[in-house]
């Protein structure tokens, strides 16, 4: 049902030491800025950078880390996420909204139809 992968987020220190870093050091193209949230696209691909107060779910996520990996995205067709959704739900993998989480605890969320909700 998943038919690609979307992006990654990262939950960081300080935002703009990673902006400049993704931005000026290596060359990615920055899409877009909302202060505490700073997003660059890849293709078809985003890398999202928060801060620790932007996502308070992806940071209790990281179990104590004040940096790491928030979530993933995945995309499913409209179609198909009715389906993975009640799947997830229902063998407890729900997060919050869009968002589930794996048998480990580390989040992931699905676009649907392509459509990246940032």
């Amino acid at each position: 049902m998943i038919n690609s992968f979307d992006g990654i987020i990262l939950i960081v220190k300080d935002i703009k030491k990673q902006k400049d870093f993704y931005e000026k050091i290596l060359g990615l193209p920055l899409e877009s800025d909302y202060g505490t949230a700073v997003f660059f696209k890849l293709g078809n691909t985003k890398i999202g950078l928060f801060s620790q107060e932007h996502h308070l779910e992806g940071l209790k996520s990281l179990e104590g880390a004040k940096k790491g990996i928030s979530h993933v995205e995945f995309g499913v067709t409209s179609k198909d996420f009715k389906k993975i959704s009640k799947l997830l739900t229902e063998k407890g993998f729900h997060a919050y909204g869009d968002t589930y989480k794996d048998a480990d605890g580390n989040l992931f969320y699905i676009n649907i139809d392509g459509d990246i909700n940032y």
